[in-house]
């Protein structure tokens, strides 16, 4: 296990243009920083948005491709459109960030992150990101940040059709329908490129891709009651690759996958309280076949949150929550030591703003059960220069759990074992100064941060030398 510390200045400017003559402005708000509705210019972190409209308007075709147009992010693909791509924030690896699909914890607790490649942007609203440790509020995975996607809810109906080179096809439907209180949003896609030989001169065959996709979200509001939901998304394809652990003549590589995900939630403002329960099923579900074999890994992982919010006064509100999720990989062709685990966690944080200064302090208690309990925390403070103008200074801490690859994953013939069950949490230290400044037709954000991460978990460099 090693020790990384990376330093690093961020400079972000985010455009937008009035249609109109008219000025006019339109307040942000973020539902996943904290976990409950804020203002941007509120939030003591860097916060980037990034709406369908400006997603529509990129003209790029992938998530990762998208994801690379903003300040901090590394985007290392291996290959064409569709192949396994590593995205990177703030220079940690693609598994220090955490990914959520309407705020539900997503991805493979074999491999440790979510393949941002097979997440279809015809399915997408509206992503909020946000950069620096945000574990105190979430948990393990969230070292560098938290990317949450959140699901289309087009008011009008849209299709669209698009062609182009390898045999490239992509079809959008996007629409709702509203019947007394109760709104249904859906959307579909299909995705498909024959691509081309990602390895020249090994395994001569095209490296194509296909993605099918579909996803509702039913809303429901009573007076009374208050707001209940119900939300499906699920996505299938291929992704053909070349293996340069393969025999030059093999062409049978070919990485399928099956990823579902559904949820139900309620919840209900009060005069000076909001709750929300929120219940989420989900399957991570990936088919390789090469010339060593067909493996499948596969996590179904259960959910559950609470989420409280409580105002005090008009300057302070607390805030708290249990999260519990249990990741289960026993439906995997590999058979690993140990099969499935629990974590169960508390948080409560306390946000105070008055007119020019913001402050706040998060802890989270996480119990895991294969490694006990782990203590994060955040603590920020900011002054508000001028209604336009924040300044921000911040530490948090936050920790990763080894996967069950890390830990358990079985030696290949003829190489040295690549797991270690006596690994520990990787463990961070993030430091930040910030500004954020709002123009009439930009934003602007600069920040100096500090990530140390003790106990780096890390392949042996010589692994592959080994046979």
């Amino acid at each position: 296990m090693l020790n990384k510390t990376t330093l690093g200045v961020a400079i972000s400017a985010a455009l937008s243009f009035s249609v109109s003559g008219a000025e006019q402005s339109i307040e942000k708000i973020t539902v996943t920083a904290n976990k409950f509705e804020q203002s941007i210019n509120d939030v003591l972190a860097s916060v980037n948005v990034i709406e369908r409209a400006e997603i529509e308007a990129s003209n790029v075709r992938d998530l990762p491709t998208l994801l690379s147009t903003r300040v901090g992010f590394q985007v290392n693909p291996n290959g064409g459109f569709g192949q396994n791509t590593g995205v990177s924030l703030r220079g940690t690896g693609s598994g220090d960030t955490l990914i959520l699909i309407d705020g539900v914890r997503t991805g493979s607790a074999t491999l440790g992150q979510k393949a941002l490649n097979n997440v279809p942007l015809n399915s997408i609203e509206r992503i909020e990101i946000i950069k620096g440790s945000r574990a105190a509020v979430y948990g393990s995975d969230a070292l560098a940040g938290v990317i949450n996607i959140i699901t289309r809810e087009s008011d009008n109906l849209s299709l669209s059709a698009t062609f182009g080179s390898d045999s490239y096809q992509n079809y959008q439907v996007a629409g709702s329908v509203k019947s007394d209180d109760i709104t249904t949003a859906f959307n579909a896609g299909f995705e498909k490129t024959d691509n081309f030989d990602v390895l020249q001169g090994v395994a001569p065959d095209e490296d194509g891709y296909e993605n099918k996709n579909l996803g509702f979200k039913v809303n429901y509001t009573d007076a009374h009651y208050g707001d209940f939901k119900l939300l499906g998304q699920y996505s299938e394809g291929y992704a053909d690759y070349d293996s340069r652990f393969s025999p030059a003549t093999s062409t049978i590589e070919t990485g399928d996958f099956k990823n579902y995900q559904l949820s139900a939630g309620w919840s209900k403002n009060y005069t000076n309280q909001t709750h929300s329960i929120d219940l989420a099923l989900s399957t991570d579900d990936s088919h390789d076949t090469s010339a060593f074999g067909v493996n499948d890994f596969i996590t179904k992982r259960v959910q559950f949150d609470y989420n409280g919010l409580y105002i005090l006064s008009e300057k302070l509100n607390i805030s708290g929550g249990v999260n519990w999720y249990n990741d289960d990989v026993s439906h995997s062709s590999t058979q690993y030591d140990m099969q499935e685990r629990d974590v169960l966690a508390v948080f409560v944080g306390a946000y105070y703003n008055a007119e020019k200064v913001l402050a706040n302090l998060t802890i989270r208690q996480d119990d895991d059960e294969q490694f006990g309990d782990e203590t994060t925390y955040t603590a920020a403070a900011g002054y508000h220069l001028s209604e336009d103008a924040t300044f921000r200074i911040s530490q948090s801490t936050g920790f990763k759990a080894p996967t069950f690859n890390d830990l358990y994953f079985p030696a290949f013939p003829g190489f040295p074992p690549s797991s270690n069950p006596d690994l520990e949490p990787e463990k961070s230290l993030n430091q930040e100064i910030g500004l954020n400044v709002d123009f009439d037709i930009a934003s602007i954000d600069v920040a100096i941060f500090r990530n140390d991460i003790e106990d780096k978990i890390s392949l042996d460099s010589n692994f592959f030398l080994s046979t």
